[in-house]
């Protein structure tokens, strides 16, 4: 009885997802970071998966890359700013979010599980790359209106806490080990 319960309790276990990092990091260097532009919009489902994402792994990414976002929905400014952006790269631009690394990245297929990589292997890309150039840092120098937010300003803005349901889902599991685990020797009892 014993044996089935261990082998239910794997089971269980091997039921549980285990997310691996796919993405190789480059060499840390003295090179400055890169910045991942996010236009967004303010209460946008694809705009907060990209900054749930990003503040859940920059204890992963932090060394080479930043996040820096611009609320184009409720700022008119920061709406023409995107529209200034987009045209420099030659993009059309129906929605948010919308994503700029450098001067070769731009991602107007929004945000989701799908490009998450695509969008972090381009960053890391180009921090490795010696001539990195920053196009929206210097459109953003030319206009003062506008108003760019960190990463933390952001996800606090939308609501975000990392890791807000990991307890939930570690307890839920534990719950769900050890109850079955308990029933388990309960009816073998009877």
């Amino acid at each position: 009885m014993m044996k089935k319960i261990l082998l239910f309790i794997t089971m269980l276990f091997a039921m549980v997802p285990v997310l691996v990092n796919a993405v190789e990091l480059p060499e840390k260097t003295n090179h400055e970071k890169v910045t991942i532009y996010i236009f967004r919009g303010h209460g946008c489902g694809h705009c907060h998966e990209a900054l749930e994402y990003f503040y859940n792994n920059k204890d992963t990414y932090g060394d080479y890359f930043d996040v820096v976002t611009y609320e184009v929905w409720k700022n008119s400014e920061n709406s023409e700013f995107m529209k200034t952006v987009a045209n420099s790269f030659g993009d059309s631009v129906n929605g948010v979010p919308y994503i700029v690394i450098g001067a070769s990245y731009t991602n107007t297929n929004g945000f989701g599980a799908s490009n998450a990589e695509e969008i972090v292997t381009a960053a890391l890309e180009a921090y490795a790359d010696e001539e990195y150039h920053d196009v929206v840092k210097e459109l953003a120098k030319e206009n003062d209106k506008i108003e760019s937010k960190d990463l933390e300003e952001s996800c606090r803005e939308e609501g975000i806490i990392a890791g807000k349901y990991d307890a939930v889902i570690i307890i839920t599991i534990l719950i769900v080990v050890l109850g079955g685990g308990f029933l388990l020797i309960k009816l073998a009892r009877n």
